[in-house]
């Protein structure tokens, strides 16, 4: 009989539905959910993967954009009392009250940590994440990253697991870099010119530092960049040459084949964010054998690109490390051979393997 685990999340994300079909090969897995969709997401986003684990999309008491308060929760924890508890998260409502119920029972649970940054907290801020951290049993963990943000809000090091985060199956990582002969033919189909090209994948906020790269392509009139995840442009006019323009491709959301196309079709992803948590586009470009150019806001970058060997991490908001950075990348065939080094590295980054991963640790606790 395999065993059974209870996760608590907030939405059916599609990478951790994939995920949770992947563990059922293992474990008799239930998943409650705070809500269908998170507001601020396009439908397109949703998974179209049926449901081989038991779903309970929770009712809800109070909603957030992409959380909930579901008093459902406390049903579901004392059922599961004596198997795996997993609580996917500590700042959305149902999460704190799973944690507030589960310690004053005196239930064990994992506490689950994509990643984290430590931040000008108020002594009052710090002791609150501590209190919900700091009273988990176990983590999981995506890295160093991770890691680092736990121990400093209370988790014992000793209690921290690691794994693989990826949104990736094997199948989905290519065998070999696309030849630059079959890049052109590809952005020749996509409606795309240049010599060289650039993607981005993200929403078009702020905080993922669109403006950072378009200013570091100043004087790259004869590179595309294509900017997959939205429209409009109109907030970046001011820091777009006129003749940059003609080469900038805003082409809105695309789904997962969609995006493959545009990532097979480029030399090189940028993702100049100010803070990503994780950043699974990281991943999936490293994926179709592409180098990377990141900041060190961002935990996939820190974790999965090495420093002249398939990208680069440059600090937070610095134009001219990330121009630097795209011009070392290419030199000579350097885009070639680094995207070589990224297929090599995220092999290892799968959800089979992250499946497997959490088998392990749930069984040797």
């Amino acid at each position: 009989m395999k065993q059974r685990i209870l996760y608590l999340t907030n939405i059916p994300s599609p990478y951790r539905v994939e995920f949770f079909n992947e563990l059922t090969k293992y474990m008799d897995v239930t998943v409650a959910f705070e809500l269908r969709n998170a507001k601020n997401r396009d439908e397109g986003w949703q998974s179209e993967e049926s449901y081989k684990f038991k779903a309970v999309f929770m009712k809800q008491l109070i909603t957030r954009t992409e959380s909930a308060y579901c008093p459902e929760v406390f049903k579901l924890l004392k059922e599961f009392k004596n198997d795996i508890i997993v609580v996917g998260g500590y700042a959305t409502p149902t999460g704190m009250a799973a944690i507030l119920y589960l310690k004053a029972k005196k239930i064990p649970f994992y506490l689950n940590c994509d990643g984290g940054f430590i931040g000008n907290d108020s002594l009052f801020k710090k002791k609150i994440k501590a209190f919900f951290i700091g009273s988990a049993n176990y983590y999981l963990s995506t890295g160093v990253g991770a890691d680092k943000y736990l121990v400093y809000y209370g988790a014992k090091k000793e209690r921290i697991y690691h794994y693989s985060f990826s949104s990736l199956r094997e199948e989905d990582i290519e065998a070999t870099v696309k030849t630059e002969d079959e890049k052109v033919s590809l952005r020749k189909e996509l409606g795309i010119t240049g010599k060289n090209m650039i993607v981005f994948v993200g929403s078009f906020i702020h905080r993922k530092g669109i403006d950072i790269l378009l200013k570091a392509c100043k004087g790259k009139e004869d590179t595309a960049v294509v900017l997959v995840g939205g429209s409009d442009i109109s907030g970046y006019e001011e820091v777009i040459s006129s003749k940059l323009k003609k080469y900038i491709y805003p082409v809105g959301f695309k789904n997962k084949e969609e995006i493959k196309k545009y990532y097979q079709a480029a030399n090189l992803m940028v993702l100049p964010t100010r803070e990503d948590i994780w950043g699974l586009v990281v991943n999936e470009a490293m994926a179709q054998g592409l180098p990377i150019v990141t900041t060190n806001r961002c935990l996939a970058g820190l974790s999965l690109v090495e420093n002249d060997k398939n990208g680069y991490v440059v600090p937070v908001e610095d134009v001219n490390a990330v121009k630097d950075a795209i011009e070392k990348i290419f030199e000579g065939d350097n885009a070639v051979e680094f995207g070589k080094k990224s297929l090599e590295k995220i092999r290892n980054y799968t959800i089979e393997k992250m499946a497997m991963e959490h088998r392990d640790i749930f069984e040797g606790r």
